[in-house]
């Protein structure tokens, strides 16, 4: 018992509304367009050598939700690094080099100005983001678990908080905080 199926290029073949399936990425109402007999959309005809009917080229297969925008240039790296200086060698070197008195109070300076600066010279130079506030948020907790009391992984909250103003901050100064040149005559009357 062979059983064949339908050619589905046969002209003379009639499908039902049943056996009519709608293209899954866009429905086409052939009202509008005028064609009529192709549920294919024109720009979906035409196909490359592999057979790739969805009329983007592979570069192009992106969606524009993904794209959130440049990319970091070798340049703009330089505050991930910094801030991992600051937040897990810097302590170390002042730990080791001065009293104990005197390595704390560096150490509540070198907290805050570091989570700021860092956070400024990430927005500046790059684009204001919440991943290098949060990045540098964990790094600071990590350092102070290794260096200090149990008590003090709070600190690493201000550190979080200061590092997102610095870096909403230079973004401000680069142009805007997603990226708009400075005379880009937004919010101006």
């Amino acid at each position: 018992m062979s059983t064949s199926l339908p050619d589905p290029t046969d002209p003379a073949r009639v499908e039902s509304p049943e056996e009519q399936t709608p293209h899954p990425v866009l429905p086409v109402r052939t009202e509008r367009t005028g064609r009529t007999g192709s549920s294919v959309p024109e720009y979906l005809e035409d196909t490359d050598d592999l057979g790739d009917t969805d009329g983007l080229d592979e570069d192009e297969d992106q969606d524009e939700d993904e794209d959130d925008g440049p990319s970091r240039t070798a340049k703009q790296w330089w505050p991930y690094l910094i801030s991992a200086l600051a937040f897990l060698v810097a302590p170390y070197v002042i730990g080791m080099a001065l009293p104990a008195a005197t390595a704390t109070t560096a150490m509540l300076v070198l907290l805050p100005v570091a989570a700021f600066g860092t956070g400024v010279l990430d927005g500046a130079v790059f684009r204001s983001t919440w991943s290098f506030p949060i990045l540098t948020g964990l790094i600071c907790w990590f350092a102070l678990k290794l260096y200090s009391d149990p008590g003090t992984w709070i600190y690493a909250v201000g550190v979080f908080l200061l590092c997102l103003a610095g870096s909403h901050l230079g973004g401000r100064l680069r142009g805007g905080a997603e990226g708009r040149p400075a005379d880009s005559g937004v919010g101006k009357v």
